[in-house]
């Protein structure tokens, strides 16, 4: 997308610096703008922002018009974006009809009209970076962004984020029995793939697989997501924990201990996993990653109630403890209480397969895809 951000401006410093203070001034820190009865409004990807894609997620600006009372007013139309190119040539514009070019330029000079929701970019190359797109009219016709309607929305560009290999921090020459191929499963079922957009207006995708049988580790779970193209679900904030937890809410995808373990439920496998050294063995809420290489900023550890309903087991069960007298649990998993709950456990990563010996297992776990699969 950058070629439409040409820096060769043709438009002096001179002006362009002058423009750029009297847009700064007139524009920054806008919002949607309703006033005698006329509404403007600018989106990015249909949101008001603010957004943050990856440099190689589609990012697409739409504005519309309502001119209310002020039809049939001749106005000058501006539409610029703010971008990181450079100190004096990083304002563009949309000049209608030749396309986005640099400096501050008037899109066009025309009578207030409505305008329904109208793509002026859609691109798929949009440079690392912080940018601003505005959207502004203004009835005095003196070729000046002076911006006495205007609205605007933020985009933020950021760096990829790789995902991590869960067999470079769990080798294939030593848990070579756990990591099996799709075509080693004798019985799954993968649902329909649906779509979830953050707050930050980036969407991912996630798939559900089904598997009846349950008797499948943590670590097959996590390869499995791996060779699909995806990782297993990372619920980074609190609203896509409990859109996740939406999709595996069902009784039959979770497993409910016996009596040894008070009747305690636990659910589908979370891409969260501990980093093996000597500080996490010393420490169980030390090194906690997500497969998806992003951050662990929030978590939502199970935490203990003894209220009798969400949770009847008489023992602690605040998470993560790697259980009694240090027993290893490096995996996250949903639950630890007596009811279906979006909260994490921690749990071996060999966890699911009953005759490997780690007692309990799931019948479910979620693909979470970067792009759609």
């Amino acid at each position: 997308m950058k070629e439409m951000f040409d820096k060769n401006s043709k438009m002096s410093k001179r002006f362009c610096f002058y423009a750029a203070l009297v847009l700064i001034l007139c524009l920054v820190g806008a919002a949607p703008v309703s006033a005698e009865n006329l509404n403007l409004d600018i989106k990015a990807n249909d949101s008001d922002g603010p957004i943050t894609v990856l440099p190689s997620d589609p990012v697409s600006i739409q504005i519309s018009l309502d001119p209310g009372e002020q039809a049939g007013v001749n106005a000058e139309w501006w539409i610029v974006a703010q971008t990181p190119f450079g100190m004096f040539w990083n304002y563009y514009s949309y000049i209608y009809p030749t396309g986005w070019t640099p400096g501050i330029n008037q899109c066009i000079e025309m009578p207030l009209s409505a305008i329904a929701s109208t793509n002026v970019l859609n691109t798929t190359t949009l440079p690392i970076g912080e940018y601003e797109f505005f959207f502004a009219v203004d009835d005095q016709i003196n070729n000046i962004p002076e911006g006495k309607w205007v609205d605007s929305v933020k985009v933020t560009v950021e760096e990829t984020i790789n995902t991590v290999n869960v067999t470079d921090y769990y080798p294939i020459s030593k848990y070579s029995n756990i990591y099996i191929k799709w075509s080693d499963l004798s019985n799954y079922n993968r649902k329909d793939v649906v779509s979830y957009t953050n707050n930050a207006g980036v969407t991912h995708y996630y798939e559900v697989i089904e598997i009846p049988d349950g008797d499948l580790e943590w670590l097959a779970a996590a390869y499995l997501a791996q060779q699909a193209g995806g990782y297993l679900v990372c619920p980074e904030t609190e609203d896509e924990n409990e859109f996740v937890f939406s999709l595996i809410d069902n009784p039959d995808y979770w497993f409910t201990w016996d009596e040894t373990h008070n009747y305690v439920t636990s659910g589908t496998p979370i891409g969260g996993f501990q980093e093996d050294s000597d500080e996490t063995e010393a420490d169980s809420a030390a090194g906690w990653m997500w497969l998806s290489g992003e951050k662990m900023d929030f978590t939502n550890w199970c935490q203990n109630l003894d209220d009798g309903v969400l949770d009847s087991d008489p023992r602690n069960n605040t998470q993560p403890n790697d259980a009694v007298g240090g027993y290893i649990q490096d995996a996250m998993f949903y639950g630890e209480l007596t009811a279906r709950v979006p909260t994490w456990g921690d749990f071996p990563v060999r966890f699911g397969d009953i005759e490997g010996g780690e007692g309990g297992t799931y019948y479910a776990f979620v693909i979470e895809y970067n792009s759609k699969p």
